[in-house]
C-alpha cells in the first residue's frame, strides 16, 4: 500500500498563506508532543564538488537546521527567518503590499541550542527539503511537531535556489537559479543538484491555512510512526472522515 495524499501539502506549516491584511503576522501552530523542542543551524560545506550554479566557487555551502526534543523548555526562541530574508522571500513572491519584515516576526517554539533529550543515537532522523524557492525555515512547523514527539529532524537550504540563505557572519546568498531560463535541462540540473545535497523528503507543494498544517502533521507524523518506530498507523490505511481532503490509493 502506498499513499497520494492530494492536498496533503506543506510548503511549510505557514509560508504557503500570506496574511490577509498587511498587519497580520502568520503564525505557526503549538506543537502537539510533549516534548519542548530544541534547535540549532550548522554551516556545512562540500568541498568534494563545486557550487551547481555559480561559476567559480570551489565547495557546495550549505545551511541546515536541525529540530530536536529538548530535555527543559528556556533560553531564546529561534527566529522563523530574519529581516532581510523576510524582504527578500516577499519580494521574490511579489507579496509586495505586505510588510517586508512580515515573516521575521514570526513566533517559533524551538528553543535556540537547548539541551536535548534522550540517549545518544537514540532518536529516529528525519531529513526535509523545502520546495523550490522555499527557505529552510518553511519547514519550521512540521520540524517542531515531529521534534516534539522526539524525532531528530533536519532541515536544509539549497542554496542558490531559494530567495535568501545567510551564512555565519551575515553573508547572504540569493536566489541565482530565478534568473535562469525554467527548461527540461534546468529541472534535470535542479533535481540532480537536490539529491546531492540530501537524502529526504521534499515538501514542495503549497497549500493555505491552519487546516493544511494540522492535516499535514498528523499524516506526516502517522508515515513516520510506521516506518520509523514500526508502530501501528489506522490513519494510513484507508480514508478518514476526520480528513476528507486526504485521498489514500493502492498501486
Amino acid at each position: 500500500m502506498k499513499l497520494a495524499c492530494a492536498a496533503l501539502a506543506v510548503t511549510a506549516g505557514l509560508l504557503a498563506p500570506a496574511p490577509a491584511r498587511a498587519a497580520d503576522t502568520p503564525q505557526l501552530l503549538r506543537p502537539t508532543g510533549h516534548h519542548p523542542v530544541g534547535t540549532t543551524a550548522l554551516h556545512l560545506t562540500d568541498t568534494s564538488r563545486t557550487d551547481p550554479w555559480v561559476p567559480g566557487l570551489t565547495a557546495r555551502e550549505l545551511m541546515v537546521t536541525v529540530w530536536y526534543p529538548a530535555a527543559a523548555p528556556g533560553g531564546t526562541r529561534a527566529r522563523y527567518m530574519t529581516p532581510r530574508e523576510s524582504e527578500l522571500y516577499l519580494a521574490g513572491k511579489r507579496l509586495t503590499d505586505l510588510p517586508a519584515d512580515t515573516l521575521s516576526r514570526v513566533r517559533t517554539y524551538a528553543y535556540v541550542d537547548a539541551r536535548p533529550a534522550g540517549r545518544a543515537h537514540s532518536l529516529p532522523l528525519v531529513v526535509l527539503s523545502p520546495g523550490y524557492t522555499q527557505p529552510r525555515g518553511s519547514l519550521s512547523g512540521p520540524a517542531e511537531d515531529l521534534a516534539s514527539h522526539g524525532y531528530v529532524v533536519v532541515g536544509i537550504d539549497h542554496t542558490h535556489e531559494t530567495y535568501a540563505v545567510t551564512f555565519p557572519g551575515g553573508r547572504i546568498a540569493t536566489c541565482a537559479t530565478c534568473e535562469l531560463d525554467e527548461d527540461d535541462a534546468f529541472f534535470r540540473k535542479l533535481y540532480a543538484g537536490r539529491a546531492a545535497d540530501q537524502l529526504g523528503i521534499d515538501l514542495g507543494a503549497t497549500t493555505t491555512g491552519a487546516r493544511s498544517q494540522e492535516i499535514t502533521r498528523r499524516y506526516h507524523r502517522a508515515i513516520f510512526e510506521r516506518h520509523l518506530r514500526d508502530r501501528p498507523q489506522p490513519l494510513l490505511d484507508r480514508p478518514s472522515p476526520r480528513y476528507p481532503e486526504v485521498v489514500i490509493a493502492a498501486r
